[in-house]
């Protein structure tokens, strides 16, 4: 299975056409503590957050996009 610390939580960039992030490169990586509180249940807090987009990033495992290459979801939220 996969563990909650193998999501990479990145910083999601506004632009003209769309949203973006580096996520291999690690430029729009955010620091996270996950807290185990049962065999499926995670708790992520985040604190201090700038205002902005954010997406966790879930680890590539054969589930790529047909087209594009990259992973098929990100699970994104705004700070505001």
């Amino acid at each position: 299975g996969v563990s909650v610390v193998q999501y990479q939580l990145v910083r999601i960039n506004s632009k003209h056409t769309g949203r973006e992030f580096h996520a291999a490169l690690g430029r729009e990586a955010v620091a996270y503590n996950p807290q185990k509180l049962g065999a499926t249940v995670w708790l992520v807090s985040l604190h201090d957050l700038p205002r902005g987009d954010y997406g966790f990033l879930p680890p590539v495992r054969g589930e790529l996009h047909s087209t594009t290459g990259f992973a098929r979801a990100i699970y994104t939220f705004r700070v505001l």
